[in-house]
């Protein structure tokens, strides 16, 4: 089944579990992993017996027969696997459509994530071509003004102010998804028995605003090359409960705008102004000041080693995922650019 981009939106804003497998792609790993987790918590909530299981693609290898046993198997309690692989690969492309083909109403289900993927993928095209499967691009989770309203009237806030909507409009488009929605969450909660208009103070205080100066704190000192500053900066930003993965995707973002903005052939500052979500006041400066540091070479190198630290901690081997995290951001710190 092939979804459009804005089917996909309106897919993950409530995710169906009938289908058998589910293919999540897109630049963006962030939110890649947003999809996958949303499809992940779907699924379990809707069979309370499920259990979740990840898979690496070098499980899968060439046994076509893995994934078929994976989703058909149960657990001691008759439990159904969601069967997870990140990093999916076209090399598994005949395991995967033999699971889909094999795979009955009463087994587990089959959950691949990729980066971007072109129409000739077969992998792609498996998933599209598939009655009983779901290919979901994923290349921009925000909301637009319309899904914003919509969200705040499911969470019972249908009385906002002009100004406050003006300001969760921006917040829908610039924020994360899961920041977005724990936002109109704690909203919700906020203003719980309180019939008076929402207004901007509270958005504002609803609003997590500490934790994005303080992860943003984090990206720009690896940026600028702190050393002695970004150990202290990583605790705080674990501290509040940041997943190694997630700052590593993170990472990965703020080096790509970096590259773009590097490799811009106006120069920087025609870079930047290209750049979505746009980066405004003193971040714009400060971003400019590291592409020009960093540069075309710099940045494709911290890349390579992020990308690199990211797989050995997903993998599904036992690793030190904060160790090997302070490590590369460590690495770039020391990193000689010119």
């Amino acid at each position: 089944m092939k979804l459009s981009a804005a089917d996909t939106k309106r897919f993950l804003r409530d995710p169906k579990t009938d289908a058998a497998g589910f293919l999540v792609y897109g630049p963006d790993p962030l939110l890649v992993t947003y999809g996958r987790d949303r499809i992940i918590r779907s699924l379990l909530e809707s069979d309370s017996n499920a259990a979740f299981e990840r898979v690496s693609a070098e499980q899968v290898g060439n046994n076509r027969d893995f994934l078929a046993t994976m989703i058909k198997s149960q657990g001691f309690f008759a439990q159904r696997r969601v069967v997870c692989i990140d990093g999916a690969g076209e090399g598994m492309v005949q395991a995967v459509s033999q699971a889909l083909e094999l795979r009955g109403d009463e087994d587990g289900w089959l959950l691949l994530t990729a980066g971007q993927l072109r129409p000739a993928s077969k992998l792609r095209k498996l998933f599209e071509s598939s009655a009983c499967a779901a290919a979901l691009p994923i290349y921009d989770a925000s909301y637009s003004p319309n899904e914003v309203r919509e969200a705040l009237a499911v969470a019972g806030l249908r009385q906002v102010n002009h100004e406050a909507m003006n300001d969760l409009i921006a917040l829908g488009r610039n924020f994360a998804p899961p920041l977005f929605a724990q936002t109109v969450e704690k909203l919700s909660l906020y203003k719980m028995g309180d019939e008076t208009p929402v207004m901007p103070e509270e958005v504002r205080e609803c609003a997590p605003a500490d934790e994005e100066i303080q992860l943003d704190e984090l990206l720009a000192q690896v940026t600028a090359q702190r050393t002695e500053n970004i150990p202290l900066s990583l605790r705080q930003v674990i501290g509040q409960g940041e997943s190694p993965v997630t700052i590593l995707i993170l990472t990965q973002r703020r080096f790509r705008s970096l590259l773009m903005v590097a490799s811009d052939p106006d120069g920087p500052v025609a870079g930047i102004r290209r750049l979505r979500p746009p980066v405004f006041g003193a971040r714009q400066k400060q971003m400019i000041q590291s592409a020009s540091r960093w540069g075309v070479r710099g940045a494709r190198s911290a890349l390579r080693h992020l990308v690199h630290t990211d797989r050995l901690v997903r993998s599904a081997g036992r690793v030190p995922a904060f160790a090997m995290t302070e490590g590369v951001l460590m690495r770039l710190s020391l990193m000689q650019l010119k």
